[in-house]
């Protein structure tokens, strides 16, 4: 009895362990679960960022991970700020595209830390007085391309003596200024590009004149005032593309400390060139489309960058002491051209007037050791002179397209010590291109001239050579006709990309010899067939559209294998069986469905898509040719049974007629009734 009652104690005490451990489950099943915005935006605890981008998605309430440190929010709707919980570590805040209107003056105050507030792309026309006073680590604030028009709407209420470093105002539609004194924020970068000024006078910036001033005569009510401690620390300057704006002289001197101006679209003062002269501290300068500029001589002492293109330029100089690396001048109508810096590093002259090379030939010096891109496309060049290349050592990129260069002398590129990775020649008129040594090219575009051939040692100089471009050269493969070609004699290991299109190609040439070649072109020609056997053994993309190709044979199990991409539009195509074996390749083509793109010939023109779906096979077809010849003797022998019982129907048809015609008739007389008397 005693041993039943222990027992039943022992069973009791482990129910009763069994009930707590699912009444209180262990601690890793108490681990809290992650905040619920991970379940509908993206959270990189790597990168220590929560992005929101799901036009789908309804903030009110952002609780963060502990982690986080920068929040992205893009296209949402979001008209009002959502309440964020206290967060100390968010230093980026990011809400654009999202249609944000309004924010309250304390929306920011759970974030204390934040340095990046950036809302730009938004709805907002006003902001509330307290919203940044909190924030002492801000250093930069985006409001670029807002519905801000009035200042007095605009509250700049930051802690005392903070100094952005970037204050970004682009894009807004401003048309009032304050009515009162306001406390404009000390920023070292400012941005207002296209923000509907008018005139920068002085301390004042004007705005264009609008209905809601109450006196059009009047510039009062659309100044801004800016304070005088602003312009020491200013160092980035950007008032581009106010349509037409004016810069008055008296802004120049204020801009002593700036080492970047943006004055795109802006009317210089006279002065200007004189005093970039004497300035010792700018370093970045962008003069795009703005007021005509004639001659150019003039080089601040530390300038780097300069972007004078579209301002109607004549002729530019750049002196020997001038420190310019990055020199933009296109879209001008220049035609005197002196360059003698030696630290440019990147030369842009497009679509100018230039006749001649523009750099003197001293064979005795290299007067550009750093320079590594230079772009003189769409100018009238002529001939590509002796040396020409000699003082370029490090210049990677090069670009000579659409000019008029009929000639490249045989010394033009030098034969050691040159770095080029890309030239372009294209749309020129080149009948020969010789045989330069450049084992740096990668990209050679020659496409676009009028070349009789190629000189069989070309491609022996361009051991690195990747991708070459030689298409609409109607006679680029001339003498190939009879297999002794210059395409053959590859040696190209490295080649990767050919496009021979729209060069008025009948046969195909062989290119079986370009072992790593991928991606071929040869569309827009005059091919009637293709063989695989003279195709690369493992090309992944062939272009072969508008051509006169009807039947495609010989190809490998490799190459299928191989092919990803096909191009056959616009060729008269047999409907043969064998074109089942490109079906899988051709369905990627977003036209093939298009009949007008894709067809094949038998009898009739057929859409090259229904062909495929009513054939499955080369044996389908013949089994499918079989029945269609029984079914169409059947169909012959049942007309003619048919024909044949019409006539003999015919025939006893007028066998009757003549039989009744010819026999006697008697004519009786009807019986009547008796008559009766009435």
């Amino acid at each position: 009895m005693s041993n039943q009652i222990y027992m039943g104690f022992v069973l009791f005490l482990i129910g009763v362990i069994i009930i707590r451990t699912a009444a209180y489950p262990p601690a890793l099943a108490m681990k809290p679960k992650p905040p619920t915005i991970c379940n509908y935006c993206l959270c990189d605890e790597h990168s220590s960022t929560v992005m929101c981008t799901s036009a789908h998605i309804l903030l009110k309430t952002v609780n963060l991970p502990s982690w986080t440190e920068s929040f992205y929010a893009h296209n949402l709707s979001m008209l009002h700020f959502p309440h964020f919980n206290y967060h100390s570590g968010l230093k980026v805040l990011r809400i654009n595209h999202c249609q944000l209107s309004e924010i309250h003056p304390l929306a920011l105050i759970p974030l204390p830390n934040l340095e990046t507030v950036h809302f730009a792309d938004n709805h907002l026309d006003s902001i509330p007085e307290t919203l940044f006073r909190r924030l002492h680590a801000l250093r930069i604030l985006n409001l670029a391309r807002n519905r801000m028009e009035n200042f007095d709407s605009l509250e700049w209420a930051f802690p005392e003596g903070l100094v952005l470093d970037q204050l970004v105002l682009d894009g807004n539609p401003f048309k009032l200024g304050p009515t009162k004194q306001i406390s404009w924020p000390l920023a070292r970068q400012l941005h207002m590009a296209n923000a509907n000024i008018e005139r920068l006078y002085g301390e004042k910036i004007i705005f264009r004149n609008s209905t809601l001033c109450p006196d059009p005569n009047t510039t009062e009510c659309r100044t801004l005032k800016l304070h005088p401690e602003i312009w020491p620390n200013l160092k980035v300057l950007d008032i581009s593309n106010n349509m037409n704006m004016s810069l008055d002289p008296s802004v120049l001197p204020k801009l002593a400390n700036a080492t970047n101006l943006k004055l795109n679209n802006v009317k210089l003062p006279e002065n200007f060139v004189e005093w970039l002269s004497s300035n010792g501290v700018l370093r970045h300068l962008e003069l795009r489309q703005s007021s005509a500029i004639r001659a150019w001589k003039t080089c601040a002492p530390n300038l780097e960058w300069l972007d004078i293109s579209e301002t109607g330029l004549e002729s530019l100089e750049v002196g020997e002491k001038c420190k310019l690396r990055w020199l933009y001048a296109t879209d001008n109508r220049i035609k005197l051209l002196k360059l003698n810096a030696k630290p440019l590093k990147i030369i842009y002259l497009d679509r100018n007037q230039l006749e001649r090379w523009p750099f003197e030939n001293e064979s005795n010096s290299r007067q550009f050791p750093n320079l590594e891109e230079l772009s003189i496309k769409q100018n009238r060049i002529e001939t590509l002179p002796a040396r020409a290349l000699y003082r370029f050592p490090l210049l990677e990129n090069l670009d000579l397209s659409e000019n008029l260069i009929e000639r490249i002398e045989p010394d033009a590129f030098p034969t050691v010590g040159m770095a080029l990775q890309y030239l372009n020649m294209s749309g020129n008129r080149l009948k020969e291109f010789g045989h330069p040594i450049l084992p740096s090219l990668i990209i050679l575009d020659i496409s676009k001239n009028l070349l009789h051939g190629m000189d069989r040692q070309l491609l022996t100089g361009l051991p690195s050579l990747q991708h070459l471009h030689l298409s609409k050269n109607f006679n680029i493969l001339n003498g190939c006709e009879h297999d002794d070609c210059w395409v053959e004699e590859s040696g190209l290991e490295n080649l990767i990309e050919m496009d021979l299109s729209g060069c008025q190609i009948k046969k195909q040439p062989n290119l079986a010899n370009f072992v790593n070649l991928r991606a071929i072109n040869l569309g827009g020609n005059l091919m009637g067939e293709v063989d695989g056997r003279r195709l690369p053994p493992c090309v992944a993309h062939l272009n072969l559209r508008w051509n006169r190709i009807h039947t495609m044979d010989n190809f490998t199990d490799i190459q299928m294998t191989c092919l990803k991409d096909l191009d056959l539009g616009h060729n008269p195509l047999k409907c043969d069986c064998s074109l089942l074996e490109f079906s899988e390749i051709l369905a990627l083509q977003p036209d093939l469905t298009d009949q007008n793109t894709y067809y094949c010939f038998t009898e009739l023109l057929h859409p090259l898509n229904t062909y495929f779906e009513i054939t499955s096979s080369c044996d389908a077809e013949e089994s499918t040719s079989i029945l269609l010849v029984l079914l169409n003797i059947l169909t012959v022998l049942l007309t003619i049974a048919a024909v044949g019982c019409l006539i003999l129907l015919f025939f006893v048809r007028v066998t009757r007629i003549v039989n009744f015609g010819s026999a006697q008739f008697f004519y009786r007389r009807v019986p009547t009734e008796i008559p009766t008397a009435l």
